[in-house]
């Protein structure tokens, strides 16, 4: 209970033997238990923030000298007043011809290998990855399987209601977070001039961003799904139920973040500010919690809808199924026109004026585009 950082573990604890008169009439007060855990994890905070603001400097670090490069001895000699005939061989690289249709594919997925690659190597994708991972483990290995005070099964619905509904607030930051930074990575730099004068196509490069992005969701769906079934196999469960996992994680849940990802990529490739970007991705993911409120209760005005279902052990998902795969493939398809009109207004000049977007579109309009819109 004391290594929960957010006293979830604590807060049950101080109720679990209570009566069902004790639970009706009184109230979770401040037990020693929770006021112990909030004062550990506020210290840890503070020592944390402190520890922040002494190693913290606006100063950039000089540039580490890098040792120099002993490149093999290639060159040939040649002696000119020798008499002798002297046969040089030079051996060229053979080159296949491949399409300009092949080439892009080519190229795109090589963009996308080297993004992700470089994506879960950085630091906040392992400290987050790790941290949701040990979150679930702990969290879901006491309360997984415990129904109205009732020990029951770990059945594999129950394991997945509660590992997603602990991991997804991660996954969203995550996603959001690494939608700005790729967006944003050559401007930072400051190599956005050098990669826009690049033969790269902005199909390529945002295709090769994105799909990074989708591989690195898929990665956290995978974790997801291990620590279910590390959760499971530890209570000495061993009917894991995989295509419950896959049709949860990957069919119905994985549609929606790759759907908000295309979100955070367009409202951050036509704003002009980061900052700002962040602000209107968190106002949009806030509002779409309350979009019901003002009177848009359908989900067809629910962008990214995940609509909560309960696998059942003896009827499956019944006849709900069908609905959530047409809700995503609505999304799925402004997704896509959203997609196009990030291609379309991407800044890869120096000037990022709205009207040399406009004529920069009219250029990059082309077949595949139009297809997709």
């Amino acid at each position: 209970a004391l290594i929960d950082p957010f006293g979830i573990i604590a807060s049950q604890m101080s109720w679990l033997s209570w009566t069902l008169h004790q639970k009706n009439s009184l109230l979770v007060g401040p037990s020693p238990l929770i006021l112990l855990n909030h004062a550990i994890w506020t210290l840890t905070g503070v020592i944390s923030a402190g520890l922040a603001w002494k190693r913290f400097s606006f100063r950039e670090p000089a540039s580490q000298q890098r040792r120099p490069v002993n490149f093999p001895d290639t060159s040939f000699k040649v002696d000119l007043d020798s008499k002798a005939e002297t046969d040089i061989k030079i051996k060229l690289h053979s080159h296949t011809k491949t399409s300009p249709v092949t080439s892009s594919i080519n190229q795109a997925l090589h963009l996308t290998w080297s993004t992700f690659k470089s994506l879960i190597r950085s630091g906040p994708f392992l400290a987050v990855a790790s941290t949701g991972f040990l979150f679930m483990l702990l969290v879901g290995y006491r309360n997984v399987g415990l129904a109205y005070d009732t020990r029951t099964l770990p059945l594999t619905s129950m394991v997945l209601d509660l590992t997603q509904n602990l991991f997804m607030v991660f996954i969203f930051i995550l996603s959001a977070w690494l939608a700005a930074e790729l967006v944003w990575r050559e401007r930072n730099h400051g190599v956005h001039e050098l990669t826009g004068s690049t033969a790269i196509s902005t199909l390529n490069m945002v295709l090769g961003k994105l799909g990074a992005l989708i591989l690195v969701q898929t990665s956290l769906m995978i974790l997801v799904m291990l620590a279910g079934i590390t959760i499971q196999v530890s209570q000495g469960y061993t009917k894991l139920e995989l295509p419950v996992y896959i049709t949860e994680l990957f069919i119905l849940r994985l549609p929606v973040f790759i759907q908000l990802v295309v979100m955070a990529f367009l409202i951050h490739s036509l704003v002009k500010n980061k900052l700002i970007g962040h602000l209107l991705v968190a106002t949009f993911y806030i509002i779409q919690d309350f979009i019901a409120e003002f009177g848009f209760e359908h989900h067809i005005f629910n962008y990214a809808v995940f609509l909560e279902q309960n696998h059942s052990p003896m009827n499956g998902y019944g006849p709900y199924f069908g609905r959530s795969l047409a809700f995503s493939a609505y999304w799925s398809a402004w997704a896509l026109v959203f997609l196009t009109v990030i291609i379309l207004f991407l800044p890869r000049e120096l000037d990022s004026s709205f009207r040399l977007r406009l004529s920069t579109m009219k250029r990059r309009l082309h077949s595949p585009l139009r297809i997709m819109l």
